[in-house]
Parts: C-alpha cells; structure tokens; sequence
C-alpha cells in the first residue's frame, strides 16, 4: 500500500480547491481547508486518480446540521460508494448508483461533538463481492458486504460532498490498498488490519474460503467443523430437551424449536463454547417478532443477528442490560412467514468481525471494538421475543 493522494488545503482561494480537484456540483472555497460554499450539493473529486481497492480518509467537521461524505469508486455518471457523517451523528455506508441511494450500513459514530473535528475513513476491496469498512478516529464501527448486481465493482475517483456551506473537510488522504499490506480503515497501525487478511477468496467478512482463514486462529476445531446440530425431530411440551439450557422464557419442540412465551425466551446449546464460529439455521417469525441467532453469550451478554418484524437484519451486541445495534440492513426476505436459511458467523478480537447471511448471500455485516467488544468464547443458542416463532435444522461450526 500507499499514498496516492493527499492535499491538506494550505492555501486561500476564493473559488475551487485548486489544480487537483474538478468541482462536480454547487460551490467551494479553500481557506486552508476545504470549506463548502453554496447551500445546495456541494460535490467535489481528484482530477487524475483511479483506484479500485483503495482507502480514503479525512478530517471533517459537518456542525450537526447536515451531512458530510468522503467517496470512492466515484464513476464518471457519479455512482460511487460513500461514509456519511449525518447530523444526528451516525456513520452510513452508502451506494449512489444510477441516481439510487442505498444504505448499507448504519451505526451510531460515537462522535460526542459534531462541532470538532473528526477523522472519518472509508476503505473498498474486492467486486465480487465489494467489502466496505467505515472507520472514525482509526476505530472501526462499521462494514458491508455489496453482493448486488447494483454493486461498484470498477475503478474511480475519490471526493467530497456535503449539502450546506460551510461544511469542513481537511488532511484528505487517498492510500492504495492493492498491496495487501497492512492498510486498514483507520489510521495505518502495527496490527492486523481490520477487515482480516486478504486471502485468494471471498473477502475476509464472508463465508470462509479458499485462503487463510479470515479472522484469525480458529478455536471450536478444524473451520468447517460441525460442533454441534439439532434438528429438533421430537416432541417435547416444554423444553428442547437435554443438549440445551433455557436461561429464560420458555420453549417446546414440535419437530421445530417453537418459542413458548410472549416475552424474552432464549435457549443455549448446553456444555459448548466458542469464539470463532457461525450458526447456520432455518427461521420463521410471522412478522409479529424477533428471531435471532446468538453467539459468545455469557449470561446475558451475547451477539445477536436479529430479524425483525418488519424484515430489517440486524448484527447487535447486548453488553450489561444495554442492547447496541452494530449493523442493520433489510434482509431481502419477501415473506418472513415462510422459512428462510440464516447464517450468523462471528470471529477474531481485534477487531470482532460479524457478518450476517440470508440464504447463503450476505446481507450484514459489522465490525466490534474498543472495551466493550466481546472477544472471549461463549454460548450458541436461539431467542424470539414472542410465543410461537420457529427454528429448525441448527447447526454451529468451527469458523
């Protein structure tokens, strides 16, 4: 890896950002910074560079009153992949194509004052699929995996773009991350990067693959080990029988795992505990609830992919009582009263890396860090939060 561009604004210019920069839409100014300048949106791009698996990063102050955004891939027609700062402060991974905004990934940013300056990065690997990682102050806070025929698999330009004046963008960096090297979303640093080691398959957030694997040493056996299945083939009126533990709520089993009361109810495979591994289940929950797939649960902490009644996928992390959302996108389920196959698999430690998977195509994905992360082994198991919402054919594996 590398720089390809950097330009700190240390000049004064009453109209554009200088030689490097094409001004796309609307207006700036450069007053050793680059400062929006027209109350409409504002795009600006670096004249002369392409790169496709790059990182770009910058500091960025958007006075919580709009939106600031830094881009890659920027196409010609103006398609491009973003990390935008909004004003109420969270962080989104955004697809522009064809004039079609799309969400890939929300997050609270954990700015605590839009009014300073933050740095904000963005990096884009890989086309098939496309791995997003969007970072603030060198800390990862969330990722993506672009799967879609929608998705930006060229080579483009980086940029700029705000809707207001007055909007400040500074020590704007472009660094190639072709290489390998250890270039992540935030600043360059002595560790793994963030996303995983690049390896000869998939992108590192996805289904393990043919190169090393993705998030470090596994630790439930070989990856692809099957440490424990149920496929719930008995009747039981109240529990899943003796290889799970219900910590709350209730149960039975109809030849399905059949969640038994309106409220909390969570079922852990009893006598297992793993760090690096993914749960593969079929699920239905009628639109009236959550399903969700646990991992490294211990007590009430826990991992959670959580489909919700409105078919939303979320990655959250339940920590002391309180529940953080890490990632959300909608999960493509057109009847989420039928079953559909979910995949849930979590790994590494620094960061943790998350992905969640609908019918074996990745829908979500997030990365943890920082003192809550929760990094050591745990439970597996099952929670709805409502009497009959279903599982079938769970199985967790080494990952």
């Amino acid at each position: 890896g590398g720089t390809l561009f950097f330009d700190n604004f240390n000049r004064t210019l009453a109209s554009g950002l200088g030689p490097s920069w094409r001004i796309d839409s609307g207006a700036w100014r450069d007053n050793d910074k680059a400062n929006s300048d027209a109350d409409a949106p504002d795009e600006a791009s670096v004249i002369g560079l392409s790169c496709a698996d790059c990182s770009v990063e910058a500091k960025m102050v958007n006075f919580g009153a709009t939106t600031a955004a830094l881009d890659l891939r920027h196409t010609s027609t103006g398609d491009r992949y973003d990390v935008a700062l909004l004003a109420n402060g969270h962080l989104q991974i955004r697809r522009h194509n064809g004039g079609v905004v799309t969400v890939l990934g929300d997050v609270p940013s954990g700015i605590a004052d839009l009014t300073s300056w933050s740095t904000i990065a963005l990096s884009a690997t890989g086309a098939g699929p496309v791995q997003l990682v969007a970072a603030v102050d060198g800390v990862a806070k969330v990722s993506a995996v672009d799967t879609s025929a929608a998705a930006i698999t060229t080579a483009g330009t980086a940029g700029l773009w705000t809707n207001l004046s007055g909007v400040l963008f500074d020590d704007f960096t472009v660094t190639d991350m072709s290489s390998g090297g250890a270039v992540d979303a935030g600043t360059p640093d002595a560790g793994t990067p963030d996303a995983g080691t690049p390896d000869a398959g998939t992108p590192d957030a996805g289904t393990p693959d043919a190169g090393s694997p993705d998030a470090g040493s596994p630790d439930g056996g070989t990856p692809g080990t099957v440490i424990f299945a149920d496929d719930f083939q008995r009747t039981l009126c109240c529990d899943l029988g003796p290889n799970w533990f219900i910590p709350v709520g209730g149960w039975r089993d109809n030849n399905k795992a059949n969640s038994d009361r309106s409220g909390l109810d969570r079922a852990v495979v009893a006598g297992v505990s793993c760090a690096d591994c993914g749960i593969d289940a079929r699920m239905v929950n009628f639109g009236g609830g959550e399903a969700m797939l646990e991992l490294r649960g211990a007590g009430g902490d826990r991992y959670a992919l959580a489909l919700r009644a409105d078919g939303v996928l979320e990655i959250r992390r339940y920590r002391g009582g309180t529940s953080t959302v890490l990632a959300s996108a909608p999960s493509g389920v057109p009847d989420i009263a039928n079953w559909s196959s979910f995949t849930f698999v979590v790994k590494g430690g620094s960061p943790v890396v998350l992905t969640g998977s609908v019918n074996g195509v990745v829908k979500v994905a997030a990365q943890d860090s920082g003192s809550l992360a929760l990094t050591g082994s745990g439970t597996a198991g099952l929670a709805a939060i409502q009497s009959g919402i279903l599982f079938d054919s769970f199985k967790l594996t080494a990952r």
